[in-house]
């Protein structure tokens, strides 16, 4: 589950790449969009660096409008990214420390 701006959303996913330490991959599917993700993991001088990337594909009428608005729609879905790898990095440092 996610929440944008107040709404909630529900994805049923499944993990498509598994490969530690360096990979993890997610296929979410959504009333409204489906969500392929990848994070890629790099050691980076005793820190590790995440690289995400997402493919966003939307289904029925919020496929015309994903077309047409996701100019518009950029910059909340890189707010979105980011809050999403805080929580992630938040969660790994959490476990590391515990």
């Amino acid at each position: 589950m996610t929440e944008e701006r107040g709404k909630q959303m529900v994805f049923h996913g499944v993990v498509t790449a598994y490969e530690l330490p360096r990979l993890q991959a997610i296929h979410m599917a959504g009333q409204y969009f489906d969500i392929d993700t990848e994070f890629q993991f790099e050691e980076r001088d005793g820190h590790t660096r995440v690289t995400q990337f997402a493919d966003v594909r939307g289904k029925g009428l919020f496929k015309l409008i994903l077309w047409s608005t996701g100019w518009l729609m950029k910059k909340s879905q890189c707010e979105a990214a980011q809050k999403e790898l805080e929580n992630l990095k938040h969660f790994c440092e959490a476990r590391v420390t515990a």
